[in-house]
């Protein structure tokens, strides 16, 4: 009896981690770096405002130094560069996000 209690559970763990791997796991949300201190030159801080309103903002947005506007799941590198501007954007184009790096 021990015997095929030990195989039921062998073909047990099989199947469960057979359907494991068929699990997606979904994309992690894009993660931007908190604002640094405002001496870094970027201007992220002054443009907290723009959280919750809509990408066709950004047209009348001056900034000096690099902007980069992030859609949602959107790629982008991982260097930092601590004068830009980081603008995340939900799926419905609004700003969730203003960040330095």
């Amino acid at each position: 009896m021990r015997g095929a209690v030990g195989t039921v559970l062998a073909v047990l763990a099989l199947a469960v981690t057979a359907v494991a791997g068929c699990v997606t796991v979904p994309a992690p949300a894009l993660a931007l770096k908190a604002a640094p201190a405002p001496d870094s030159g970027c201007a992220a801080g002054s443009l907290q405002g723009l959280v919750g309103q809509p990408r066709e903002v950004l047209a009348g947005v001056t900034v000096i130094g690099p902007m980069r506007v992030v859609p949602p799941n959107g790629r982008v590198t991982m260097d930092f560069v601590p004068n830009r501007v980081n603008i995340a954007l939900d799926a419905a184009g609004i700003i969730t996000a203003v960040t330095c790096g």
